[in-house]
């Protein structure tokens, strides 16, 4: 059975049990990005055009994303993200934190010394605050080959992340990295 709910202003629909139970506006990642993609769905959103000053922050967290990469700062990479974010790597694992982040990417050997550039291919406005941003992200200088991955030196991913607004401030809470043909 289906239930009317909204999330950010969009209705959406969800299966629950039993009838009776009293619906509130989801607030774990989950749910988010479940709202996410039924908001991109229903058309409700913007799309970025350049210029606005959400947009620039977001674009200015990415730009300080890929400067702390390219110095070999894993915390700092990984400061763009929420304390409890959650950032799925190629391989499928599942990161939980800021500080997890930083860690597993500071810990991954296979980036020491490499450069990062990141190149927006979407940024979408959920509400005004929570957007949705797809990146290409193309690493060079990898010396130790990744199976499957990687092709002279070079590793190309997309990766979207889900931001959100809080305190002023934009973070991502969630990330999706997917390996680029």
């Amino acid at each position: 059975m289906f239930q009317p709910n909204k999330c950010n202003g969009v209705r959406v629909r969800q299966a629950v049990a039993p009838v009776s139970a009293v619906y509130h506006v989801p607030t774990t990642r989950i749910h988010l990005i479940l709202c996410v993609f039924a908001a991109l769905s229903l058309g409700c959103c913007r799309v970025a055009t350049g210029g606005s000053e959400d947009e620039i922050r977001i674009r200015k967290v990415l730009t300080d994303q890929s400067a702390a990469w390219n110095r070999g700062d894993a915390v700092g990479w990984a400061d763009a993200f929420t304390a409890n974010a959650d950032f799925v790597n190629l391989r499928g694992t599942v990161i939980t934190g800021s500080s997890g982040i930083a860690k597993a990417i500071g810990g991954a050997a296979v980036f020491k010394g490499t450069h990062l550039t990141i190149t927006v291919r979407k940024l979408t406005f959920l509400s005004s605050d929570v957007a949705m941003i797809d990146t290409n992200y193309l690493i060079t200088g990898i010396a130790v080959p990744i199976p499957g991955f990687t092709s002279n030196g070079v590793l190309k991913t997309l990766v979207k992340y889900i931001a959100v607004r809080h305190d002023g401030k934009w973070r991502f809470t969630a990330a999706q990295n997917t390996a680029a043909t």
